[in-house]
């Protein structure tokens, strides 16, 4: 498999740097994510919307599966 000739020249180091600071933006989005969502279901928003409940509105709304939704949730 290659990889993007964007890392082509960079160290060992700076790759596993770069991994590294991926994964940490990685995590703060998905925080941020999960706080929305907490935010949603505390506030009763998916019956607001219209949508049978919490698990429905973000299936529908992110394009997940209902398992996915559920995890989120949970």
């Amino acid at each position: 498999m290659q990889g993007s000739g964007k890392h082509w020249g960079k160290t060992k180091e700076e790759i596993v740097a770069a991994l590294q600071a991926s994964e940490t933006q990685a995590r703060r989005i998905h925080h941020g994510q999960l706080e929305l969502v907490a935010f949603l279901n505390n506030q009763g928003l998916a019956t607001e919307l219209g949508y049978s409940n919490p698990a429905a509105l973000l299936v529908h709304a992110l394009r997940i599966s209902p398992k996915e939704a559920k995890l989120r949730l949970a």
